[in-house]
């Protein structure tokens, strides 16, 4: 069996170049003659280099025929031309070569015969009056030059594939769970024979020929055709049933798989109603976008009210400030007066009316009484009620525009609240007042010098 003998750094270039132009060219086909025409920067008239295929066929050869001999270095040329092929096909024998090539549907016959030459060198030369009649008689380059037997291309592809099928053996042995299955050679026996003639046949279907076939395939191969024929019957038996148990887990798998699109089309369509939520979540958020925007708008217009204001307040306050001195002198004449009732109270306790409010448009509400009240008040400003319901009653016959001050000494909270809802659904001008007499009294100027007299009034 002939053995790759040829280094292609020691292809002379000389023979290169002669077996390019005159052998080799003759078998390349259009995209051959293409690859020379741009490889040697030539050109197909009317054509570029990704339509040039379109060309006829005899402008194309006739140009390629010309760049050809633009090539200086062959050997190069090939290299590039077979570059998808040598590591495929070199430190082959010829035997397992010409097997490999038989069953190679898209190699062309002149990169057949290219990888021929670049291989195999010397079998190249003591071929080359063959390969001239073949072109000379029409035929394929390689014709009769590697005729092998059908037995023998089927040996070779077995070779081939063994090694590829050994490595995946313990894949296989998985799928049969033969953790405990190995066959093992019988001690006192020296081969695999001896071994299954003077033992039990292990059962089929279960690996163990499977495994038998990996481990002794020199010595089975040389039993006779009868005993190797049923032997490899019962591999055949293991890899068939092997073939229906990758079925049958594949059926499984394909149903599950099934599911899982299924599954995947639910959440695509659910992916596909989140998208359109999203989207209506989107045109909202747009909504309050505008919304902020004028709420911003309206925030500006706000804060330059607030400054406004601002000023507004600080005039307030130092007019405020004006008032508490203000009241701090009528508190002073108060508390004068208050000396001057105390003592004219001594000597005529029941004639004493200071009436100190004449001018002002005031009412007292109390439920109590107190001779201090009537010193200060007009009877017309006092208004003495038992409940609320009387208190409301009173209201009802008083200016409204006047000022109203609710005693609350003496009330419960639930009857306060009942007393002063209708001041506060008529929008009233009233305060709250409590404290003992004295104390209610002294509210009441506070109240009229300072705060209510400038009070701004809103009214509904």
């Amino acid at each position: 069996m002939s053995i790759l003998t040829t280094n292609i750094i020691d292809i002379d270039k000389k023979d290169a170049n002669y077996f390019l132009n005159n052998v080799l060219f003759n078998y390349l086909d259009k995209v051959g003659y293409i690859y020379i025409i741009y490889g040697t920067e030539g050109q197909v008239p009317g054509f570029t280099n990704k339509n040039a295929i379109k060309a006829p066929d005899g402008m194309v050869k006739s140009i390629a025929k010309k760049q050809v001999r633009k090539i200086a270095d062959a050997t190069k040329f090939l290299k590039d031309y077979t570059i998808n092929l040598l590591e495929k096909y070199k430190d082959l024998s010829l035997n397992e070569f010409s097997a490999k090539l038989s069953m190679d549907k898209k190699i062309t016959e002149g990169e057949k015969l290219a990888l021929f030459f670049l291989l195999y060198k010397e079998e190249y030369d003591s071929k080359i009056e063959t390969i001239y009649q073949n072109l000379k008689d029409n035929l394929p380059p390689l014709n009769s030059i590697m005729s092998v037997s059908l037995a023998k291309k089927m040996e070779v592809i077995n070779d081939l594939n063994f090694s590829e099928l050994s490595a995946k053996y313990s894949d296989l042995f998985d799928l049969y769970n033969m953790e405990e299955n190995e066959f093992i050679l019988d001690e006192t026996s020296n081969t695999l024979k001896e071994t299954l003639q003077s033992n039990p046949l292990p059962p089929p279907k279960k690996g163990y020929y499977l495994a038998m076939y990996e481990k002794y395939k020199e010595e089975f191969m040389q039993w006779g055709d009868s005993e190797l024929i049923a032997f490899l019957n019962l591999v055949i038996l293991d890899l068939s049933f092997l073939a229906q148990k990758h079925y049958e887990d594949n059926q499984v798998n394909e149903r599950e798989m099934q599911k899982i699109q299924k599954d995947l089309d639910e959440a695509k369509h659910q992916v596909k109603q989140q998208s359109k939520e999203m989207k209506k979540k989107d045109n909202k958020i747009m909504d309050y976008i505008d919304e902020i925007d004028d709420l911003t708008i309206k925030n500006n217009i706000l804060s330059n009210q607030k400054e406004e204001q601002k000023s507004t307040i600080e005039k307030l306050v130092e007019k405020n400030n004006i008032f508490k001195e203000k009241l701090r002198e009528e508190q002073s004449n108060f508390d004068k007066l208050t000396n001057k009732y105390d003592e004219a109270t001594k000597q005529q306790p029941k004639e004493v009316k200071l009436n100190f409010f004449d001018n002002e448009k005031i009412y007292l509400f109390t439920k109590v009484t107190n001779s201090l009240f009537e010193t200060f008040l007009k009877k017309e400003q006092l208004i003495y009620f038992k409940d609320n319901a009387k208190a409301h009653e009173k209201l009802q016959s008083l200016d409204h525009d006047a000022i109203y001050f609710l005693n609350f000494d003496g009330v419960s909270t639930r009857e306060s609240f009942l007393i002063e809802k209708p001041f506060k659904t008529n929008n009233f001008m009233y305060r709250v007042v409590s404290g003992g007499a004295s104390n209610i009294v002294r509210k009441i100027i506070y109240y009229l010098e300072g705060e209510l007299r400038h009070e701004i009034k809103e009214k509904n």
